[in-house]
């Protein structure tokens, strides 16, 4: 294995670990393991849900890389997630959400990353965290299955999801909140959701590049990540149609909430 691979590198700067790489020349470390892992659950989990890798794998991928490399690591491997559940799914899309809420997200997006080296993630993460939990419980209350909710909502929802993408890479809450309250299938509400993430992140991996957070080991953690994510995605879109429609957003709803209690508390 590369000395020069990023989770390489962090090994090599610990004592006792460069010791283990010593005794075992050619073994893998174990965050080259943590990084593929990662990869894996987060895509199936979003191939289940519709959502979820940008929340886990930000937080995960941050503790080993720190927060700019991983901001450019899950852009890259972010985008083919999404791309690998609409092979599936592509036929289910429902165009008119696209329409409304797409302009609007990519708006967001341009001032998310023109502020993503001034916010403080933290304070950010925790109000996101917060609007999440209290959106879950009201949806759970409501029955979770979709209703539908006023139109007048969808701006919101798409410029801050466009915005806290570009700052944090955790732009699909406020998309999901809105989406997810929609009279829609499962398949409907996840190949509608992939799509958005599919263009926010072509139109945001150059922004984040111009940055220059794109290194040579950026792109080495999302070659090597490339196989994990398209088959935990494709995994988890084989998983998630198993479920029943009530079922889905219930499990749906109780994984956001999970999920914005993560952000709240720190994750």
């Amino acid at each position: 294995i590369s000395r020069d691979l990023p989770f390489v590198q962090n090994v090599l700067s610990c004592p006792d670990s460069a010791g283990d790489l010593q005794r075992f020349p050619g073994s893998f470390p174990m965050e080259f393991y943590l990084l593929l892992g990662v990869a894996f659950f987060a895509a199936c989990v979003q191939g289940f849900l519709g959502f979820g890798f940008g929340i886990l794998a930000m937080g995960l991928f941050t503790e080993a890389q720190g927060f700019h490399h991983a901001t450019a690591l899950v852009n890259l491997i972010g985008m083919i997630t999404p791309i690998a559940i609409l092979a599936r799914l592509h036929r289910d899309i429902e165009w008119p959400l696209i329409r409304v809420l797409l302009p609007l997200s990519l708006i967001g997006l341009l001032a998310g990353v023109a502020t993503i080296v001034t916010l403080s993630a933290d304070i950010m993460k925790g109000v996101l965290g917060g609007a999440i939990v209290a959106f879950s419980i009201w949806s759970l209350w409501k029955g979770g299955m979709g209703e539908g909710v006023h139109r007048a909502w969808a701006f919101p929802a798409g410029l801050l999801s466009g915005f806290f993408g570009g700052a944090f890479n955790i732009g699909g809450p406020p998309l999901i909140a809105y989406v997810y309250r929609q009279p829609l299938t499962p398949r409907q509400l996840k190949s509608t959701i992939q799509f958005l993430f599919v263009v926010v992140s072509l139109t945001r991996i150059p922004l984040i590049a111009s940055q220059g957070f794109i290194t040579g080991d950026v792109l080495a953690d999302a070659a090597w990540a490339f196989i994990p994510v398209v088959v935990g995605s494709l995994l988890g879109v084989r998983l998630g149609d198993l479920l029943s429609a009530e079922r889905f957003r219930r499990v749906a709803w109780i994984a956001f909430l999970l999920m914005g209690g993560w952000l709240a508390w720190g994750g």
